[in-house]
């Protein structure tokens, strides 16, 4: 019965933290397409495209990064190079695929794709930054 009720949370969690991730990423992709000067998609139409690009670029990172560390295994070199190479192709593939679906589903073009993914990715870096440094702030331990 516990289990049962565990596993109901975590999925209500899952859920709800989905949705929250649509509403934002529609949000964020409003915004970018107005600082880009590109008309907006609607409210609905932005979430599916935010949840697509999400997607497909995870998917793609994922495996072109399974795929860097299966060649590593092969080649002799510190794993730390593969590391690396490895989050610096799956950055630029997760760009590529993004901006490869703003385009096909915002009516831009390629650059204005790229520089839509572009804005997008500064304000999610701001909002980190302003998320972590909240944290850090309000953390009662001084050396963390």
């Amino acid at each position: 019965m516990e289990t049962a009720i565990f596993i109901a949370i975590i999925g209500g969690a899952v859920l709800l933290g989905l949705a929250v991730g649509l509403v934002v990423g529609a949000i964020l992709l409003r915004f970018a397409c107005w600082v880009c000067r590109v008309p907006p998609p609607g409210f609905f139409k932005a979430a599916g495209i935010a949840f697509l690009a999400g997607a497909g670029s995870f998917a793609a990172a994922f495996a072109m990064s399974v795929l860097i560390q299966i060649l590593g295994t092969m080649i002799t070199a510190p794993p730390v190079v593969f590391t690396v190479v490895s989050f610096a192709v799956s950055a630029l593939l997760g760009m590529v695929v993004s901006s490869t679906i703003y385009k096909l589903l915002i009516p831009t073009s390629w650059g204005k794709a790229t520089l839509i993914w572009l804005v997008l990715f500064f304000v999610n870096l701001l909002i980190t930054a302003i998320l972590f440094g909240s944290i850090r702030l309000m953390s009662l331990d001084p050396h963390w």
